[in-house]
């Protein structure tokens, strides 16, 4: 509700200095675009962290709040140590993905000391291809329709 108001304010703002709807248009898709590359930006360090990883293996223990987000994560038990992996754990799937003393292969990252297990491998590897293709197809939507800024 806060967002929708402040995108309103945003908006009326814009008008009163004399912008239109198209500039306003403009302006709010090259934030999104912004917003978009910094995803993958996102998802590029966390593919770089991957390759530095250690693969271990390690045990499932289970879903617990996160200790720096909001967020529930799994946790992973490696060698007398437990674990948390870096991204949030899917609720819906939750039974299904994560057996209770299960052990797999994850990835260990040192300097952050949190694993990477496949599902959050998945996650940066598909969130990495998916920003990349919007990307490019709003610069090719751009390109080949010959819009300017000017």
């Amino acid at each position: 509700m806060e967002f929708l108001i402040l995108l309103i304010v945003i908006i009326v703002f814009c008008l009163c200095l004399g912008l239109g709807p198209i500039e306003i248009f403009i302006g709010f898709s090259m934030i999104f675009l912004l917003l978009v590359l910094l995803t993958a930006l996102f998802f590029l360090y966390n593919i770089f962290r991957i390759v530095l990883s250690k693969r271990v293996k390690a045990t499932f223990t289970k879903v617990d709040a996160s200790p720096k987000s909001r967020f529930t994560v799994a946790y992973y038990k490696s060698c007398d140590e437990e674990y948390p992996c870096i991204f949030p754990n899917e609720p819906l799937l939750r039974k299904i993905l994560y057996k209770e003393g299960k052990e797999i292969t994850v990835l260990f990252d040192k300097k952050h000391r949190r694993v990477y297990d496949r599902y959050s491998i998945i996650t940066c590897f598909v969130g990495l291809v998916f920003t990349v293709l919007t990307v490019a197809g709003a610069v090719f939507f751009v390109v080949s329709n010959g819009i300017t800024l000017g």
